[in-house]
């Protein structure tokens, strides 16, 4: 099925406004509201995901048709990788960017904590 445009670019600006809060506040809550958001526009479409519906109902009469319309597959495949970013990066508020995954093992690995090799230089 084919979408306009716009629609996800609207999605786009409100999810950097939200992240922008989770940042600020680091609300946990508002971070897997988030997460929720890119649930339902990955299980029931880009057109029946919440930011959708908004743009549908009241952003999209006020500019006319779109000039061409594009895939939906591409952005519905995004935002299943935004909820599963928002499902990783639900602890980073609390404990930190330690508490990502691929951050915490990088930093403990022996090689890094003793610095390139041959140079002598450690990091604590």
């Amino acid at each position: 099925m084919d979408i306009d445009p716009r629609g996800p670019r609207f999605g786009a600006l409100i999810t950097t406004v939200v992240f922008a809060v989770v940042l600020i506040t680091g609300s946990v809550w508002l971070l897997a509201a988030q997460a929720l958001v890119f649930a339902v526009a990955t299980v029931f479409g880009m057109r029946n995901a919440p930011y959708g519906l908004i743009y549908r109902w009241l952003v999209r009469p006020r500019l006319g048709p779109p000039g061409e319309l594009e895939p939906e597959a591409p952005p519905r495949f995004a935002q299943g990788h935004g909820g599963r970013l928002g499902r990783l990066a639900r602890g980073v508020p609390e404990r930190g960017l330690r508490a990502l995954p691929g951050l915490r093992d990088v930093s403990a690995h022996p090689t890094y904590l003793a610095g390139p090799p041959g140079t002598g230089a450690g990091r604590s």
